[in-house]
């Protein structure tokens, strides 16, 4: 495998392109199937390099693949005896990051937006949780679940912190 292929497997995960994805590691599984003579442990190496490119994607939203280290996967990975076994591991992480990417842009759009209407909003002080659940159109009590939940800190902590941030830049630039 060259390195253009690990460059068009990356295109694929920036692109959220889980179909092409899968079709590279089967083509590579095929590939692999025609060149009898090749070492296990270059084989290792092949799925161990896309395995580390889609680990860079799914790291962001997890500690690693179920929580896996890219040393844990290289020891799964050099254990697997036959090729089917390999592109299995690789396919079902795959489809894990996709359910996750999936999972974190249902998540991640009340977080943006969250977030949004406190950077554009911060110096308004009739702003509160209440106020930012009405311009999103849900409850105040959804909204602070919603946060404690997802985003492990309360929307008033984050707000204090922004506001505070935003003091610090100011008084540290003389602006006040």
């Amino acid at each position: 495998m060259d390195n253009s292929q690990y460059t068009i497997f990356n295109e694929h995960l920036e692109q959220s392109n889980k179909m092409d994805c899968v079709l590279l590691v089967k083509h590579l599984t095929e590939a692999i199937r025609g060149c009898v003579n090749t070492p296990k442990g270059n084989v290792v190496d092949m799925y161990m390099r896309l395995y580390a490119l889609l680990n860079h994607y799914i790291q962001p939203m997890q500690e690693g693949i179920n929580g896996k280290s890219t040393d844990m996967a290289w020891h799964t990975l050099s254990k697997m005896v036959t090729l089917d076994a390999l592109e299995a591991y690789m396919i079902e992480h795959i489809n894990l990051y996709f359910t996750l990417l999936h999972e974190q842009d249902q998540v991640g759009s009340m977080a943006i937006s969250v977030k949004q209407i406190i950077h554009k909003d911060y110096g308004d002080s009739n702003l509160t949780v209440e106020s930012i659940s009405h311009q999103l159109g849900v409850t105040k009590n959804y909204l602070s679940a919603y946060s404690k939940k997802e985003l492990s800190i309360t929307i008033n902590k984050y707000l204090t912190k922004y506001r505070m941030d935003k003091a610090k830049i100011k008084l540290r630039d003389n602006k006040v």
